[in-house]
Formats: C-alpha cells, sequence, structure tokens
C-alpha cells in the first residue's frame, strides 16, 4: 500500500466481483447506485473512484500466502476456497467517507480494468460537496491551506446529499442595502440682500 492511502473493506458477492473474477493486485474501478429515498432525490449510478488496488479478494493476499515454518506439515486441501465476502482495496484517504458513505447506503461494483489503463476522471471539472464540519473563522493562509490536505479533508467529512449531488448550493451572504442619506437641506443665509445689476438680480449674504 502506497503513502497517503488507507485499507478499506468492503462487502462483495459473485455480481460485485465481476464474477469472481477479481483478484489481488487487479486495479478497479468502483461504481455506485443509490435508490431514491428521503435523502436522495432521484436513483443513480455513477462512477465512485477510480483506479483503486485490490489487496485482497476472500482469502486471497496480494503479498502472497506466508511461507510454512522449517518442518511444519503443510496439509492442503481438495475443497474449493469459500466463496469471498470482502474485498479490501487501497483508498486514498480523502476518499475513504466516500466509499464508506456508498457502501452503506447503496450497492457497489467493481468493474476491472486494464493495469496499464491510467486514465481517471478529472474532478476538478466538477463542484465539491460541502463538508460536515466548516472550517474556523479567521485562519491564516497557511492553515486554509492545510484544510486541502487529505487527512484534514477526511476529518471534515462528507454528507449523503453531498456524494448523491443533491446538497443544496451555498447560499451567498445576503447584502444589505445601505440606508439612504436624507438629503441636506440648503443652507440659509442669515441675512442677505437682493441687488439688481439691469435686468440682472442675485441674493448676497451678508
Amino acid at each position: 500500500m502506497n503513502e497517503g492511502e488507507r485499507a478499506v473493506a468492503v462487502p462483495v458477492d459473485e455480481v460485485v466481483g465481476t464474477g469472481n473474477r477479481v483478484a489481488p493486485g487487479d486495479f478497479v474501478d468502483v461504481f455506485f447506485t443509490l435508490k431514491q429515498s428521503q435523502d436522495v432525490n432521484k436513483t443513480q449510478a455513477r462512477l465512485l473512484l477510480s483506479r483503486l488496488r485490490v489487496l485482497t479478494y476472500g482469502a486471497a493476499s496480494a503479498a502472497g500466502d506466508a511461507p510454512a515454518d522449517d518442518g511444519a506439515t503443510v496439509v492442503r486441501s481438495n475443497n474449493p476456497p469459500p466463496a469471498a465476502r470482502t474485498a479490501v482495496l487501497a483508498v486514498p484517504t480523502a476518499d475513504v467517507n466516500r466509499l464508506l458513505l456508498a457502501t452503506q447506503n447503496g450497492k457497489l461494483q467493481l468493474v476491472l480494468r486494464n493495469p496499464t489503463d491510467a486514465t481517471a476522471p478529472d474532478v476538478s471539472l466538477f463542484p465539491e460537496p460541502p463538508p460536515v464540519l466548516a472550517s474556523k473563522g479567521g485562519l491564516t493562509k497557511e492553515q486554509r491551506e492545510a484544510l486541502e490536505q487529505a487527512d484534514n479533508q477526511a476529518y471534515a467529512g462528507l454528507e449523503l446529499t453531498g456524494l448523491s449531488g443533491g446538497a443544496a448550493p451555498r447560499p451567498a451572504p445576503a447584502v444589505r442595502p445601505r440606508p439612504r442619506q436624507p438629503a441636506a437641506a440648503p443652507r440659509e443665509q442669515a441675512n442677505t440682500v437682493e441687488v439688481v445689476r439691469g435686468t440682472k438680480r442675485e441674493v448676497v449674504g451678508f
């Protein structure tokens, strides 16, 4: 497992595991389906996580079976291995919440992919769902940058409505109109006199 990844077990069966063709060391895309419910606006199927490495599938492990001690008797059974019930995937820390929510509230599907295929969706093209925990106010620039770290994103959490795309956009802060200032009353001259020059008249204060 690489740095920044966590081993997460998910339930599998013959269908989820692509006819039990998934094996340790394979790379899979994880799709999920959600049925319409109180927290989900509409039934949907989407790609959840892309190109995850399978660490274990059932009793098989990517690390191989541990060697027997010298002199120990190895008993092998001719019975077929039991059907796999779990698969352990290497998941980036920031994506563990997504996988847990999808596992508990929907249905997963592991899709095998070519190990040389490194394509992945560009998540920057889509809006980021709001976290469960909002950041504190008054953070420094360095602290705001730290919010993007995987561990902090995982700690902030993710709601089911955000995962399903049903989260309402964050409302823009209300802008209160500034009260209109009353127009200043014209200043009155205490003492004035009217001066007439031909046809021109004007009031002069003194």
